[in-house]
């Protein structure tokens, strides 16, 4: 138990994300969840409940892993594997830049917008 610490209130969340390594949530209440995406930003290595919004972020061993709910075991294993492979952080951290971009969505929310508008005549 002494390596595990504690830390309280995050403040700072893209701050703490870049000392991990490995970022694990295990929550199978959340939706789209804003810290698995934080996390994956600054390059950990999710490892992630499969279902819950989880699997629209992460694909199983090639930005990250995923486990099934309750499966100890699987997390366990998945957390084993994120240790060896490092280097689906890079891959996370592009996914988070390629679908989560801000003004590419912006882009594509006006050209929905003028599709629609065009298409029923406003």
């Amino acid at each position: 138990m002494e390596n595990i610490r504690f830390l309280g209130e995050i403040r700072d969340a893209a701050g703490f994300h870049q000392l991990c390594d490995i970022f694990v949530l295990t929550s199978i209440r959340e939706g789209l969840s804003i810290s698995l995406q934080e996390a994956m930003a600054t390059g950990c290595v999710p490892v992630a409940v499969n279902g819950f919004g989880c699997p629209e972020l992460i694909k199983d061993g090639e930005n990250g892993y995923l486990f099934e709910p309750m499966d100890v075991e699987g997390l366990a294993e998945k957390v084993l594997k994120a240790a060896d492979s490092l280097e689906l952080g890079r891959r996370a951290r592009a996914t988070i830049l390629d679908r989560f971009d801000m003004n590419r969505n912006a882009l594509r929310y006006a050209e929905l917008y003028e599709e629609l508008v065009s298409r029923w005549g406003a």
